[in-house]
């Protein structure tokens, strides 16, 4: 398998919003099911204090915003589209030194991101999230799955891109979320013909952590 040699940052740096939103095949197969996934779950948020992490264009920024008080953050702060929506440029591994300490949000969520980072830096960003989520506050993440189309899209990125994604089964997600004082309240998984892609998770914080 080849080096994942490029950086996630430096491959965004350049690129247009038109380009970023560009169809692929994976888009064609799977993103109505992506949509109506996150549409489902978005749904029933209403009236809430929300931190976008990863938030790229804006697609499911424009869903959240919807209903409720949204602010969204991203390290590529050019491919941000919407108008009117507080905007914190940055990575979601810098929470604390992006955020206002007294700042608190009923619900963190990011829709897309974790298939960038590894393990551990995944972590680090569930340790940020509960310093700034409010009491029985949720997190609602994706993950990309370890099934067919999940390792189909991590290999591809590395061996056409050269870049490095990550997949994770349900087991690391839970291993990784109490590890940093949260646990899984619900999974819904993003399938096509029967082959997992993605997995949404709803996280809550542990009161014994």
């Amino acid at each position: 398998m080849p080096p994942a040699d490029k950086n996630w940052s430096e491959y965004y740096r350049g690129m247009a919003p038109e380009d970023y939103s560009r169809p692929t095949l994976l888009k064609f197969l799977l993103g109505r099911r992506i949509t109506d996934t996150v549409s489902r779950a978005t749904a029933e948020i209403i009236g809430k204090s929300v931190l976008e992490l990863g938030c790229g264009t804006g697609k499911f920024t424009a869903m959240l915003a919807q209903k409720n008080r949204v602010t969204a953050l991203d390290a590529n702060s050019h491919l941000f589209r919407l108008k009117g929506i507080p905007f914190v440029a940055g990575s979601a591994l810098e929470l604390e030194t992006l955020l206002p300490s007294e700042a608190r949000f009923d619900i963190i969520a990011s829709f897309f991101m974790t298939d960038y980072l590894g393990p551990e830096e995944i972590a680090k960003v569930l340790r940020g999230c509960r310093r700034f989520l409010a009491p029985d506050g949720r997190l609602f993440f994706t993950f990309i799955a370890d099934g067919l189309w999940g390792n189909i899209y991590v290999n591809g990125s590395r061996f056409l891109k050269r870049t490095a994604k990550y997949n994770y089964s349900l087991a690391e997600i839970e291993i990784i979320s109490a590890r940093t004082g949260f646990e899984i309240e619900s999974a819904t998984f993003i399938t096509r013909f029967g082959a997992r892609f993605a997995v949404l998770i709803s996280l809550k914080g542990n009161k014994n952590a």
